[in-house]
């Protein structure tokens, strides 16, 4: 009742500033049956106290004036209490409904690119991953990597180090080495699909919560790899006493 009565309420000030027939245009479009009008017409004094609004006795020029005036039957045709079968048969003309621009599918060529370069990367990864064994290398892993060094005359060079980061780009996936070298704590970029590397060897798995080990780098490397170190063999104690618990409550 509320909406109704908002609506009721727009529908008199739009009344003020429109003639007699514009008003009663307008308060058929309504769809209600009866509608108490409770102001007068500055353009017409006399007071319309009650509008019946389906009148049998309607004109012919005033259905003329209904089907000509779709500003307002446009602008009121949500209001309405009584379904109306004839009203869902008409069809606007109007040039937005004639003239709409047919949408035409346009192929990105970006898009293509992209997924031709995905392919072709795809087939780069799997042809090194046949010519040479790479373990699934992750984040807490201690690692030992033999690869050649071009500025070093091709000399084959090991690094052994935690993987604190792991950065997956197809042929171009890298991880992030830190290792402590001559006292000094140092990070390395080591691309896995590189031909200059000679092989990849997993020393130990260390139990991280993390796919980047970032933290790491506010304490000292050693302190780090000690805390790992424990909470790996933590973990791998938990897990041995779930087996003994189990077993024994399977003999039981």
């Amino acid at each position: 009742m509320l909406s109704l009565r908002s609506g009721l309420r727009g529908i008199q000030r739009q009344v003020k500033n429109l003639d007699f027939k514009s008003v009663r245009n307008l308060l058929i479009n309504s769809r209600l049956d009866h509608f108490d009008l409770e102001t007068t017409f500055s353009h017409h004094p006399i007071n319309y106290s009650s509008i019946s609004l389906f009148n049998p006795k309607k004109s012919v020029a005033d259905e003329n004036i209904l089907s000509n005036d779709r500003s307002i039957n446009f602008h009121m045709r949500s209001m309405t209490t009584v379904p109306v079968e004839e009203s869902d048969q008409v069809t606007s003309t109007t040039p937005a409904n004639t003239c709409m621009p047919q949408f035409i599918k346009v192929k990105r060529l970006d898009k293509t690119a992209k997924h031709i370069m995905n392919i072709l990367d795809k087939e780069a990864v799997d042809k090194m991953k046949s010519e040479r064994d790479i373990p699934n290398v992750e984040s807490g892993y201690v690692v030992e990597i033999k690869m050649e060094a071009p500025e070093n005359k091709g000399r084959i060079t090991t690094i052994k180090g935690l993987v604190i980061g792991r950065r997956n780009s197809g042929i171009s996936t890298a991880i992030r080495v830190r290792r402590l070298e001559s006292g000094v704590v140092t990070e390395s970029l080591i691309p896995i699909y590189t031909p200059n590397i000679r092989s990849i060897k997993v020393l130990e798995k260390r139990s991280v919560r993390r796919a980047k080990l970032y933290y790491t780098r506010e304490k000292p490397f050693n302190i780090a790899m000690r805390e790992l170190a424990q909470r790996t063999a933590k973990k791998k104690e938990m897990i041995t006493r779930g087996k003994r618990t189990n077993k024994q409550s399977q003999k039981k």
